[in-house]
């Protein structure tokens, strides 16, 4: 009797949870896929959508992913857009860690946190850099060098009072 009831109990947790997840798992692949439309429009901001496309790299394949980021890095760079291309290079390492790819991931984001001319100027995106440059480490089993990468975030974080670096930092410790 108590099998029926734990058996019972699963099924209606099961049942309320595609009921409630299903449609936020389908809602992000119809934004993806309107994404991917406004692509196709002469007019559209290429560059925007291609971020915005990356910033949803969870929700597609990791080659889709990369072949985003790495058009929004060329299209920056015809641009003389600096500030979007090193954006590009944090999703470009993001895809290459998501691969199994630590070390490429590291090499680019140790390249474009020495590219920013001024970190504090550019605190998000250094912060963002930074905990992809964290997570290789680890991932590379570079232990000592991934704690002093967290407490070097932790106090920019700290003096900009930014708390969310403040929070990947501990995080990573």
């Amino acid at each position: 009797w108590a099998k029926f009831l734990l058996l019972k109990h699963i099924g209606a947790f099961l049942l309320v949870r595609c009921l409630f997840c299903g449609p936020i798992a389908f809602s992000q692949t119809r934004q993806i896929d309107s994404l991917k439309k406004a692509l196709e429009y002469p007019n559209a901001d290429k560059l925007s959508i291609l971020f915005e496309l990356c910033a949803r790299s969870p929700s597609m394949s990791q080659d889709t992913a990369f072949f985003y980021a790495r058009e929004a890095k060329q299209i920056s760079r015809q641009n003389h857009a600096f500030e979007k291309e090193v954006t590009a290079d944090f999703y470009i390492a993001s895809c290459y860690g998501l691969k199994g790819r630590s070390d490429s991931s590291l090499i680019l984001s140790n390249d474009a946190i020495k590219k920013l001319p001024d970190t504090d100027k550019f605190f998000p995106l250094y912060r963002d850099l930074m905990w992809n440059k964290i997570v290789s480490l680890t991932k590379l089993r570079k232990i000592k060098e991934s704690i002093n990468a967290c407490y070097t975030l932790l106090s920019m974080a700290e003096k900009k009072g930014d708390v969310q670096g403040q929070v990947i930092a501990y995080n990573c410790l």
